[in-house]
C-alpha cells in the first residue's frame, strides 16, 4: 500500500491546497478494489485487515466496519 510510505501520504492534502496537482494512471481490473482514506484508517488498521473487510463485504457495509476497526483501534476522527 503505497499511501502508507511518508512521501506520498499527504498527496491529497498537498493537491487541494496547491496549484500543482500530481496525477498518476493505475491500471485496474474489474476485480480490483480502490479505496481512498486518510491516515485515521490506515494508521490504526493493517493493510491485510482492510484488504479482507473490503474483500468479504458489499462496499456499503464495509464502509461502516472499517471505520468501527479504526475507532477500536484508537481512531479518533478522519476515519
Amino acid at each position: 500500500m503505497e499511501t502508507l510510505t511518508p512521501s506520498s501520504r499527504n498527496l491529497l492534502i498537498n493537491s487541494t491546497v496547491s496549484s500543482t496537482v500530481s496525477v498518476n494512471t493505475v491500471s485496474v481490473n474489474e476485480s480490483d478494489f480502490i479505496l481512498l482514506c486518510s491516515d485515521g484508517l490506515c494508521s490504526y488498521v493493517e493493510e491485510n485487515e482492510i484488504f479482507d473487510i473490503i474483500k468479504n463485504n458489499a462496499a456499503d457495509k464495509a464502509v461502516g466496519i472499517l471505520v468501527e476497526a479504526a475507532n477500536n483501534a484508537g481512531g479518533k476522527d478522519n476515519v
